[in-house]
């Protein structure tokens, strides 16, 4: 057994003779969410990996967390030069469901719960001024989420609008595997 090998598997996440980067919870960070700690080893390891030629799977567990992290997870991902599978097992939620849309080959277990939504987010009692600021960069990032899952979604259905999905998330939208499939955000279910 390559010891050193399962310890960095442990560890940090990565192993590094399959090529795979594990993005969920983690004994040294005592959470599962989306979270600096969490993000930054996920970079530092994807990083790692996309320098050396080969494929790069990526598995994950996916609650949802946050946003800024989430989107710089989402851009290491979308600069690999190497081609990126990602399979989500349990959950893939809120900020997990933005980060395997960078991925050129997204796979759910086909017992996967699958939920998007607007986010969570409020304007702290502040200045009138800090309160504007903050509420455009909250409609900053509902319009990039919305520009996301729609660039995926137009690849399966070409016509399908910002207007339609405006309206299916208005309220918290939860999905099986084959209907996150259906809908354009998964290309596979596992084993299928």
């Amino acid at each position: 057994m390559d010891y050193e090998n399962t310890r960095n598997w442990f560890v940090n996440n990565v192993d590094f003779r399959s090529r795979t980067l594990y993005c969920g919870y983690s004994p040294d960070l005592e959470d599962s969410t989306i979270t600096d700690p969490m993000g930054t080893t996920f970079i530092k390891g994807i990083i790692l990996l996309d320098k050396d030629k080969g494929p790069i799977d990526i598995v994950g567990y996916g609650p949802g967390g946050e946003w800024s992290i989430g989107l710089a997870m989402y851009d290491a991902i979308k600069n690999c030069s190497n081609e990126v599978t990602c399979t989500f097992y349990g959950e893939c939620f809120s900020m997990s469901t933005i980060i395997l849309q960078a991925c050129d080959e997204r796979i759910l277990s086909p017992n996967c719960r699958f939920l998007i939504h607007e986010g969570v987010d409020g304007v702290p009692e502040d200045t009138v001024r800090n309160a504007l600021a903050k509420s455009n960069e909250i409609k900053y990032n509902l319009d990039l989420m919305y520009s996301i899952y729609l660039d995926r979604i137009k690849e399966k259905k070409p016509k399908y609008t910002k207007s339609k999905l405006e309206e299916k998330i208005k309220s918290d939208m939860y999905l099986n595997a084959k209907e996150v499939v259906d809908l354009g955000l998964a290309d596979r279910i596992l084993g299928e």
